[in-house]
């Protein structure tokens, strides 16, 4: 049996009051309940202790599939419980009794759910309400590197397991996770920063879930692609997401297939890699093609710089290139400014 829920439930309340308060909160008549685990807990409220028999729910709110740890049951507060022990085969069997009613209603035993969780950029005021109460109310979080995670989850004061998942072992886990969210667990897929899958593990994980038919529900948030695409000044009507380009082998291929590409084009890139990376658009595009560099996005020290290749290389190669960038080429047509003021000179002339 799992014994760690109820310690862990109990610790988010100052009082068992706001615990039972919100139990009653969630509680509707289209809940259907069934009971997952028991267990007893020594859990301590400022000076007193109590003592806990806990029995915790699982609750699907059928319309929209969502789960819920809601409700525990007190047995004793402020005494020894040694003796009530007695009752756990009880309530086992109690238990076993509403799990079969459940799959009896439900076609089968509740299934949980998959979220994918955008983290900020950079910024962490730029997560969202949602988000917060998603990760708080996970089983356990996924994370493409725990320590890294781990320091945004302490700044939001959220507790909740968290386990690796990167793309050196997303192969290895992704049958096992899918599994268990099979069995009912709610899992919460971060990344470093940013959206899960773009440039970033949880493809493999998502694609698993689909064809288990595994609900998974991706939550808006923050990603570096669309502020440096909408700040840049080109069109963004229609574009065209590159993400990375691979490191050695078919880098100079890939490019040259995007070279009639009249959409707006946009890359990440790392900051040593980005003055190569540029002279290459230059060598595939033209230096003179209109091209916005952001970097830092969402902090302190955020920066864009604009205009021709030829003109970003310079600047880059007289700055040292720091933090991470995302880079935003003009498609094919569009008229730079220098192209722009020929013409009119040329009209003049005329």
């Amino acid at each position: 049996e799992d014994f760690n829920f109820l310690a862990c439930e109990l610790r988010s309340f100052q009082t068992s009051y706001e615990f039972f308060g919100l139990a009653r909160e969630h509680r509707t008549a289209d809940d259907l309940y069934a009971a997952t685990t028991c267990g007893f807990h020594l859990v301590e409220f400022g000076k007193s202790v109590h003592w806990y028999i806990g029995v915790s729910f699982t609750a699907k709110i059928i319309n929209n599939g969502i789960k819920r740890r809601v409700w525990c049951l007190q047995i004793i507060n402020n005494g020894a419980c040694a003796t009530y022990l007695k009752l756990l085969p009880i309530l086992k069997r109690f238990l076993d009794i509403l799990y079969l009613i459940c799959i009896i209603f439900n076609d089968g035993p509740i299934m949980g759910i998959l979220y994918v969780v955008p983290t900020p950029v950079g910024n962490l005021e730029d997560i969202t309400l949602r988000a917060i109460r998603i990760l708080r109310e996970a089983d356990f979080v996924l994370a493409e590197d725990t320590r890294t995670s781990a320091k945004l989850l302490k700044h939001l004061e959220i507790q909740v397991p968290m386990y690796s998942h990167h793309k050196f072992n997303e192969h290895a886990t992704a049958a096992s996770v899918a599994e268990a969210i099979g069995e009912g667990r709610t899992v919460a897929l971060v990344s470093d920063a940013g959206t899960p899958g773009i440039s970033d593990p949880g493809f493999l994980l998502v694609r698993t879930c689909v064809e288990e038919g595994i609900a998974v529900e991706t939550l808006p948030g923050a990603t570096a692609c669309i502020p440096a695409l909408v700040q840049s000044g080109f069109p963004c009507d229609r574009f065209c997401f590159e993400g990375f380009l691979p490191q050695k082998k078919g880098r100079m291929k890939r490019l040259t297939e995007l070279a009639e590409e009249s959409r707006t084009i946009v890359f990440y890139e790392s900051p040593f890699r980005v003055v190569k990376c540029l002279e290459q658009l230059a060598e595939v595009f033209g230096p003179e093609r209109m091209v916005a560099v952001s970097r830092e996005l969402t902090k302190k020290f955020e920066q864009t710089v604009r205009g021709t290749l030829s003109e970003v290389i310079a600047h880059f190669k007289s700055q040292q290139p720091k933090g991470e960038f995302v880079i935003v080429l003009a498609g094919k047509g569009l008229k730079n400014r220098n192209t722009e003021a020929e013409e009119e000179q040329g009209e003049d002339y005329e």
